[in-house]
């Protein structure tokens, strides 16, 4: 079991597959308390080194902002050495077809704090590299799009 679990990238995803195995490795009750603590705190973060991860696989990047979306409510969220990390590895993106940045990208939007995670896009200037012009959007546009996405969710569009 621990085979599959470690094949994850993040520490939630692990704590999600681990539960849904009921894990019960003795010798993994210290990592896997460490990763409640990650999901009860709202924590995204890479497992092992977050840029080796990312050149593994250069989509990772976005994934990381789609999970911050889904999970993530404020900055104080946010575990800087996979945040760092995406930054400073955001050019790998342009190696990645539009395809699989469009089909990541619609997943984030459609997370619970979307806007909050196009925000960190925007502010790190990662998000020109998912769909050129969005580097233009601003706060305005974002609050406007998290009104309309709140509406969608809730039924009301």
């Amino acid at each position: 079991m621990m085979i599959k679990i470690q094949k994850k990238d993040f520490s939630i995803e692990k704590e999600i597959q681990s539960i849904k195995e009921k894990h019960s490795d003795v010798g993994a009750v210290n990592t896997f308390i460490g990763y409640v603590k990650d999901l009860n705190n709202k924590i995204v973060k890479f497992i092992g080194d977050p840029a080796k991860r990312i050149k593994e696989d250069n989509l990772r990047i976005l994934r990381y902002f789609r999970f911050v979306a889904q999970y993530s409510k404020s900055s104080k969220d946010i575990e800087k050495k996979s945040l760092n990390a995406c930054i400073n590895n955001r050019l790998l993106l342009r190696n990645l077809s539009k395809e699989r940045l469009n089909f990541e990208f619609k997943k984030l939007i459609l997370s619970d704090n979307a806007g909050f995670s196009i925000s960190l896009l925007k502010k790190y200037q990662i998000i020109d590299f998912i769909l050129d012009g969005l580097g233009k959007l601003n706060e305005k546009d974002i609050k406007l799009f998290k009104t309309i996405l709140l509406a969608h969710k809730s039924g009301s569009i």
